[in-house]
């Protein structure tokens, strides 16, 4: 008796992860792109200091940090109730491993830095606000990323 009980909970169960085949609409599809040929401004050459720069206004111990870079990617947002492109840029992703408030080591998380007119706007985790963003070309070819320790010169030498 037990057993059917626990057959019929089980069909019960597994009936509800049943997929729908209703074809998915995407969830950006009222989402415009920038007009062709509109300007994402200069491509940012000093991406890392600015990028380090912004960090270290999040980060716990600074002075700590690692840094892995891509390199900058047009990128736009969008206004989510109309669809209009509301910025326009690029956008570094960057992992970055420092020390938390206990004094270890977070490993490396990722990051996304918004650059626009050569200033580092916003940090933000891959995610949240920050997956919002629209990416328009590819990434660099593989081997680009680097590791880099809190560059010396990044952001005007020592503090």
């Amino acid at each position: 008796m037990s057993r059917i009980i626990a057959i019929v909970v089980a069909c019960l169960v597994l009936g509800g992860c049943a997929i729908s085949m209703q074809p998915a609409v995407p969830y950006d599809a009222h989402y415009k792109k920038p007009a062709p040929g509109s300007s994402f401004g200069m491509y940012p050459q000093n991406y890392k200091e600015l990028t380090v720069e912004k960090a270290e206004s999040v980060l716990k111990d600074p002075e700590s940090a690692r840094y892995r870079f891509e390199p900058p990617r047009k990128a736009y947002l969008c206004s989510p109730s109309s669809g209009d492109v509301r910025w326009q840029g690029y956008l570094v992703k960057v992992a970055i491993n420092a020390k938390n408030s206990y004094g270890g080591y977070t490993g490396f998380t990722p990051y996304l830095v918004s650059i626009r007119n050569g200033k580092a706007e916003e940090i933000g985790a891959d995610g949240g606000l920050m997956a919002s963003f629209r990416v328009l070309d590819e990434p660099a070819p593989t081997g680009s990323e680097v590791e880099v320790k809190r560059p010396s010169a990044a952001v005007g030498g020592s503090k």
